[in-house]
């Protein structure tokens, strides 16, 4: 049957199999839905972007692998995810040129992102998406479980929400739907991180 699904199927079908047996329990923010949420986000910048039917499919192929590398390690995991997509799509005799940008667009992810081009400046708005999204402070605190689980850190509130306020102060979107719509967004979060932050600083402790 497989030779009746579209590529998009096909990969989607093989990411979900691959997150949902093989990604460790420790990994509660990179999981399959924040991938889902990945492959929204890019069909929402690149149909703002009016980019053409074919780079969409790289950008949606590439947002299903950008963490698949999870299942393999943490460190460099976009390295691993981006190997993973090669095998896979050069298997299924995708076009090799396609192949090679969303090996870019995945490694363009690492952070600090630095996208070279428009296809992976959407894959990197797309990624970083829920930082302008009502949902950040629930993604905020799975990242923080997933890193005290992985890495035994724990954070305490003033250390955890003054790296926060830095990494959303430190960041920028790169496409113009990012830079005109979801800045917006994102700059909601700042301004609620600085008002935690100073609550924390005058001795008075954050609720959930």
């Amino acid at each position: 049957m497989s030779e009746n699904k579209t590529i998009l199927q096909q990969v989607e079908g093989y990411v979900k199999e691959l997150l949902d047996n093989q990604l460790p329990p420790d990994i509660t923010f990179h999981t399959l839905e924040h991938t889902q949420q990945v492959v929204g986000a890019v069909n929402v910048i690149g149909s703002q972007e009016e980019i053409t039917r074919q780079e969409m499919e790289i950008l949606i192929l590439s947002a299903w692998f950008h963490d698949v590398g999870f299942i393999r390690s943490y460190h460099k995991h976009e390295e691993r995810s981006a190997s993973i997509a090669f095998d896979f799509l050069s298997n299924l005799g995708y076009d090799k040129g396609s192949i090679d940008q969303i090996v870019a667009n995945i490694k363009a992810t690492c952070l600090p992102q630095r996208p070279v081009n428009f296809m992976e400046e959407i894959l990197c708005d797309a990624d970083l998406f829920h930082l302008s999204q009502p949902d950040y402070w629930k993604q905020n605190q799975l990242l923080r479980r997933e890193l005290e689980l992985c890495f035994g850190i724990y954070y305490e509130d003033i250390h955890w929400f003054r790296e926060n306020l830095k990494f959303l102060q430190g960041h920028r979107y790169f496409t113009h739907y990012g830079r005109t719509v979801l800045e917006n967004g994102k700059e909601q979060k700042v301004a609620k991180n600085i008002k935690i932050v100073e609550r924390l600083d005058s001795g008075i402790q954050e609720c959930d």
